[in-house]
């Protein structure tokens, strides 16, 4: 057992790193692994700054006292400094603390600020719509759809094919919804 132990010992040690099976008791940190959870932490921080308090802020935003707690806790392990220094009654903000809950609300607003423009292309339809549709069709009811659609829908680019029927020499096929 011993020799066939040190074969793989020295084995490992020739092959290049990124060709070692990884120990599956000690997994490799990744750089998502070191910020897995920081910006809840930091937000938690924020909301006990803002509301004075862990039972304001608990009762504010309806997040138990012991979580907001434990986040706050595993910031400052995760840091290696005191953000808040407690007593039975009151917290102070800590100097570091306080530059920490900066960069909190800077975070926090640059969230909420790429949460609202994913939002915003939702609200309002944008692209390119082809319709197509017989002649007599395109020059009365649908036509009149078209403009009044585009009129609405500004972000909108539409192309109306009108067809005699047969098949359109550019091949390109219109947008369907099925019914």
């Amino acid at each position: 057992h011993e020799s066939v132990t040190s074969r793989r010992q020295a084995f490992a040690t020739v092959l290049p790193r990124r060709w070692r099976r990884p120990d599956a008791r000690y997994p490799r940190k990744t750089r998502m692994d070191e910020l897995n959870g920081v910006v809840d932490e930091l937000i938690a921080l924020v909301l006990v700054v803002e509301a004075g308090g862990f039972n304001t802020a608990s009762m504010r935003h309806n997040i138990p006292v012991s979580r907001l707690s434990r986040r706050i806790a595993s910031l400052e392990k995760r840091l290696g400094v005191s953000l808040l220094v407690r007593s039975s009654r009151r917290f102070r903000v800590t100097e570091i603390g306080e530059r920490m809950v900066q960069h909190a609300l800077a975070i926090r607003a640059e969230t909420r600020r790429a949460l609202a423009v994913a939002q915003d292309t939702l609200k309002e339809p944008a692209g390119h719509l082809r319709v197509s549709c017989p002649i007599a069709i395109a020059t009365g009811l649908v036509g009149q759809l078209c403009i009044q659609f585009v009129k609405r829908h500004p972000k909108v680019t539409l192309t109306l094919d009108s067809t005699d029927g047969r098949p359109s020499p550019s091949g390109e096929a219109a947008d369907r919804k099925s019914v």
